[in-house]
């Protein structure tokens, strides 16, 4: 199995789960809802932000994924 694409834990590299998916228009509009400040220009192509909890430790931490655009020669 090729762990190369495989989310670990950046405390003990061990194993997590997702907790959530969050799509970057819920933290745009969100965060204009409570603040008034438009945060759109801080994501550029990333689409969702992910929420994981190492299953060692309990520790929670954010990865973004970002749009990959599909070049003819990739």
């Amino acid at each position: 199995m090729d762990k190369s694409n495989t989310i670990t834990s950046p405390i003990t590299q061990g194993t997590v789960k997702l907790l959530a998916s969050i799509p970057k228009n819920t933290i745009i509009e969100s965060y204009k809802a409570e603040s008034g400040i438009d945060i759109d220009y801080l994501f550029g192509s990333i689409e969702l932000v992910n929420l994981y909890e190492c299953d060692d430790t309990g520790y929670r931490f954010f990865l973004s994924i970002w749009h990959r655009r599909r070049w003819p020669f990739l």
